[in-house]
């Protein structure tokens, strides 16, 4: 229910802080985050920014968008199955965790008041509110809860790495606007083919 980008900047330092603690292996608990976050982004519309994009444009609502996608079902079984993967390792190896992981009480507090703003933000979603209005409403309430100077919030914000996205969009709709894509597209669909499904297949 959230942005794939998200979840791996939120996750990957709790993974690593867990995975250091347990002296587990590193790199397939990331890559399981990493894939996890990816695949299990497709199903909703707020799971990555291209369903965003589709989501705007198309006008589907929230509740109807995985119905809308009942032709991925390998996607689906592709986020149940990582899903399942997670869920093993965890109990595999949850008692060489040995319980080191404790939460001080500021820090529950703090996520239980995150937790019940992102129930109400997806709440707004399912019923039709504007999604970016409804996310950054969301957000002002997290910092207003957190009772944290904004300011210094706001200077841990990676502004390079959006200003990088932005442009990432300008450039691409740039590129778009030129009709070279169209044109590649032209010369290119006689080889994959004009059945519906005969594009993907070949494409993949």
């Amino acid at each position: 229910m959230l942005v794939n980008d998200t979840i791996c900047l939120v996750l990957t330092p709790l993974v690593i802080a867990a995975i250091r603690r347990g002296e587990l292996p590193m790199l397939p608990y990331l890559i399981a985050l990493a894939t996890s976050a990816n695949i299990g982004s497709v199903a909703t519309l707020v799971g990555n920014p291209q369903n965003m994009i589709i989501g705007h444009f198309s006008r589907i609502r929230l509740h109807n968008f995985p119905w809308r996608l009942h032709r991925q079902l390998l996607s689906a079984s592709r986020s149940i199955s990582s899903f399942c993967v997670l869920v093993f390792e965890t109990l595999y190896e949850q008692r060489r965790l040995n319980g080191s992981l404790t939460l001080s009480r500021s820090w529950t507090v703090c996520c239980l008041r995150s937790s019940a703003v992102f129930v109400s933000i997806f709440a707004c979603f399912v019923a039709g509110l504007n999604l970016a209005w409804t996310a950054l409403a969301g957000a002002a309430l997290v910092m207003v809860l957190a009772r944290r100077d904004t300011h210094e919030v706001l200077k841990l914000v990676d502004w390079h790495l959006l200003v990088f996205f932005a442009a990432l969009f300008v450039v691409v709709d740039g590129l778009s606007d030129t009709g070279l894509p169209d044109a590649i597209y032209r010369h290119l669909q006689p080889v994959f083919g004009s059945h519906v499904t005969a594009p993907t297949w070949n494409l993949t």
